[in-house]
């Protein structure tokens, strides 16, 4: 049950991991082309 939620946990911090990273890859991309 721990295992489950650990694992369920993990998942979650990637997924968010994964959609922050790409909106800071987007917002980079932005100044840059603003420049």
């Amino acid at each position: 049950m721990v295992l489950q939620c650990y694992c369920i946990f993990i998942s979650l911090f990637l997924i968010v991991l994964c959609m922050s990273s790409t909106i800071i890859y987007f917002v980079l991309n932005i100044i840059i082309l603003q420049q």
